[in-house]
């Protein structure tokens, strides 16, 4: 998503957020040459998850990207976000729809009067249960299971089960992951349902580069399940369909090569 040609010149700031947030101004949106507003940072803020799932389109998409060209910030807050999209995307099922399906889905409508929408690409088709474990994943970051916050949110609980009901899972269990020293390096996802499946997001610059493997703990130590990913320059992520029970697992220990624990994670318990 990167755009070289956006590189600053010689004058140019190297943020141009910086003199509006100094200024306690939000960047406000600007018009282009071709008379077309781009949006400014408070809007690409509301527009970046869907932006990074790839749902937007035409105008705001257009417009989206014109300002990620000369905001360096706001374009890197939507590579984190299509990066968990993309690592997001590997917990999905991997069998295509029955043969026929979308034709007979489109003929329905057709005989029902409505108007048959364009079939979507199966990428597109794909992000569909990504952006729903995105949306848990976002909920569980805001404190409900992970517990940053002290007080209970009667409404994220509610967003908590109907997202689970939504998904046909049972439980949804989150944890920070530290090293050996304390020091928290990501964040770990456990979800129970039909398929279970882990998702984690690890960053440590001084990781080195290579095969790792996350490895799902019982209660008693016991490995329960693991499986491979890759650390490239201090950052790494696994989406997997875990075949597993989950509610045996306890804890999370990310391996490196030799098999040393670097990383760890205690799941909260199911109550």
């Amino acid at each position: 998503m990167r755009d070289r040609r956006s590189t600053p010149g010689d004058g140019q700031d190297q943020d141009p957020r910086r003199h509006d947030q100094a200024s306690g101004r939000p960047r406000v949106p600007r018009a282009r040459g071709d008379g077309q507003v781009t949006p400014g940072c408070s809007e690409i803020e509301e527009l970046a998850p869907e932006l990074a799932l790839g749902l937007l389109a035409g105008g705001e998409r257009a417009g989206a990207l014109g300002h990620l060209a000369s905001c360096p910030a706001c374009r890197t807050t939507v590579e984190e976000l299509v990066r968990v999209a993309e690592a997001l995307l590997l917990l999905g099922p991997e069998a295509e729809p029955p043969v026929g399906f979308e034709a007979r889905v489109l003929d329905r409508l057709e005989r029902e009067g409505r108007p048959p929408q364009p079939a979507r690409p199966r990428w597109r088709r794909a992000l569909v249960p990504a952006a729903a474990a995105a949306a848990v994943a976002a909920a569980l970051v805001t404190g409900l299971v992970v517990g940053r916050s002290t007080e209970r949110d009667p409404r994220f609980e509610r967003q908590y089960i109907a997202a689970l009901r939504t998904l046909g899972g049972t439980s949804l269990r989150a944890a920070r992951l530290h090293d050996p020293g304390g020091r928290d390096v990501g964040e770990v996802f456990v979800y129970r349902g039909h398929p279970s499946w882990v998702f984690m997001d690890l960053s440590d610059p001084a990781a080195p580069s290579g095969g790792y493997r996350l490895e799902l703990q019982g209660r008693d130590g016991a490995p329960v399940a693991s499986d491979g990913f890759a650390m490239r320059n201090g950052s790494g992520y696994l989406g997997w369909p875990a075949r597993a029970e989950m509610d045996r697992v306890g804890s999370v220990v990310v391996r490196d090569a030799q098999g040393v624990g670097r990383y760890n994670a205690q799941l909260p318990g199911l109550s």
